[in-house]
C-alpha cells in the first residue's frame, strides 16, 4: 500500500503556500528552527523570501518561486543573486527553491555559476526543484500533515485517488531492464568515445524512467531509499561529467549503481506470478544487450528460448508474437547484419512493451 513516501504530491497554487512549504522542508534539511520568512509582500526583500542558518551553520537566503522551469533561466537567477549581495547582514550562501521537476540543464549552469562565484570570493549560488522540497517534507508525518492533511488517513497511507499513476507492468519491465545493469548502462552511455551532450541528456532520460517506475512499484522505506541514492547518483555525475574531462572519478558513480542494483535486486523475492515474470524479462533482454556488446559471439541459443518462454507467459494462449519472433529469427540467420543483431535486444525490449499496452 502507498504510504506518504511513494507518493506524487500536487505543487501548490499560491505562492504563499509554497513559500510555507519550502519553509517547512528546509527547516527539516537542515535541522535549522530559526529559519523564518524575510519580510512580507510590498517590502523589498533584496531578492530573498527565507533567512536562517543551513546545515552547515552559514546564514543564507533562499528566493521562492512558484512557476515552470524554462521560465527561471540562469539569467533570472542572476538578477536574484545581484539583489541578494545588498542583503544585510551578507549571505554565505543562497537557493532558489523553484515549484518545477529537477531540469539537468539548469542545475549545470548553476553549477558553473556557483563555482565562479566562490572562486571569486562571493558566496555560492544552489537549486531547490519541488522534488528535493517534497522528499524533504515527506521526512516527517506531522508536518506533512499540516500542509497536506487531505491526503494522509491515520495509518499513515495514501488514499488511492492520490496514488502514483502508472503501468505496473511497464514499470517493473523498466526497472529489470535499466535498474538490474545500471553499471552497465553507466559504462555504455559515458564510455572512452562519448558525446558528451548526448550522454548526460540519455543518462537523465535514464534516471528518469527509474525514479518514475520505483514511484509505481515501490513502497515505503524502499522508495525513499531508492529515490535518494538515484538523486545522489545524478548529482554526482552530473558533477563530474564536463566537457574534455579527463580525470573524472567514476568509483563513487560506481558504488552508487551498485547500491541501486542491490535495492533492485530484493523485488525478486516480493514479485510472484505475471509480475515477477515481467521483471525477469527485463532482465532477460538487458543480459542479452550487454554480452552483445562485450563479447563477438552470439547470444547463445538456450538462453534465448528460455527468454522467448518468459515472453510467452504474457499472453493468455502463451505464443510469442510475430514481430518478436521475428526479431530472435533475423539475429540468427546465417547473413544476419551486425546493425540487425545489435537492435535485436532493443526491438525484444519494444515488443514486450507493446505486449503490455495491448493486454
Amino acid at each position: 500500500m502507498p504510504t506518504i513516501m511513494s507518493a506524487v504530491i500536487p505543487i501548490p497554487k499560491s505562492w504563499e503556500e509554497f513559500e510555507d512549504i519550502t519553509l517547512s522542508a528546509l527547516k527539516i534539511r537542515w535541522s535549522s528552527p530559526n529559519l523564518t520568512r524575510h519580510g512580507r509582500q510590498g517590502q523589498k526583500q533584496d531578492g530573498v523570501d527565507l533567512y536562517g542558518d543551513d546545515d552547515l551553520g552559514r546564514n543564507v537566503g533562499v528566493q521562492c518561486k512558484l512557476t515552470q522551469v524554462d521560465a527561471v533561466g540562469v539569467d533570472v537567477i542572476r538578477a536574484e543573486i545581484a539583489k541578494a549581495e545588498n542583503f544585510q547582514p551578507a549571505l554565505r550562501g543562497y537557493y532558489m527553491a523553484i515549484s518545477a521537476p529537477s531540469d539537468a540543464n539548469l542545475q549545470k549552469q548553476v553549477r558553473v555559476l556557483s563555482k565562479e562565484r566562490v572562486e571569486q570570493g562571493k558566496f555560492p549560488v544552489g537549486l531547490l526543484f519541488w522534488d528535493d522540497i517534497v522528499q524533504d517534507l515527506k521526512k516527517n508525518k506531522d508536518v506533512f500533515k499540516m500542509h497536506y492533511p487531505e491526503l494522509l488517513i491515520d495509518s499513515g497511507h495514501i488514499p488511492a485517488a492520490s496514488r502514483p499513476q502508472g503501468n505496473r507492468g511497464n514499470a517493473l519491465l523498466d526497472l529489470g531492464y535499466l535498474g538490474l545493469h545500471l553499471d552497465d548502462w553507466l559504462g555504455l552511455l559515458f564510455g572512452e568515445f562519448m558525446d558528451e551532450q548526448r550522454a548526460a541528456q540519455d543518462f537523465e532520460r535514464l534516471i528518469s524512467s527509474l525514479e518514475e517506475a520505483s514511484k509505481v512499484v515501490c513502497d515505503g522505506d524502499a522508495a525513499a531509499e531508492l529515490a535518494g541514492a538515484l538523486q545522489e547518483l545524478r548529482s554526482y555525475v552530473h558533477d563530474i561529467v564536463q566537457p574534455k574531462e579527463q580525470t573524472a572519478d567514476w568509483r563513487p558513480a560506481n558504488r552508487l549503481a551498485a547500491r541501486i542494483m542491490r535495492s533492485l535486486e530484493t523485488l525478486e523475492y516480493q514479485l510472484e506470478g505475471k509480475e515477477l515474470l515481467i521483471f525477469k524479462i527485463g532482465h532477460g533482454i538487458a543480459i542479452w544487450e550487454f554480452h552483445d556488446l562485450h563479447t563477438a559471439k552470439d547470444y547463445p541459443r538456450a538462453r534465448q528460448n528460455t527468454l522467448l518462454e518468459y515472453i510467452s507467459g504474457l499472453s493468455p494462449n502463451r505464443q510469442v508474437s510475430g514481430y518478436i519472433q521475428g526479431a530472435v529469427e533475423a539475429y540468427n540467420a546465417d547473413d544476419a547484419a551486425f546493425s540487425v543483431k545489435a537492435h535485436t535486444p532493443d526491438s525484444l525490449y519494444g515488443g514486450v512493451k507493446r505486449l503490455l499496452l495491448l493486454g
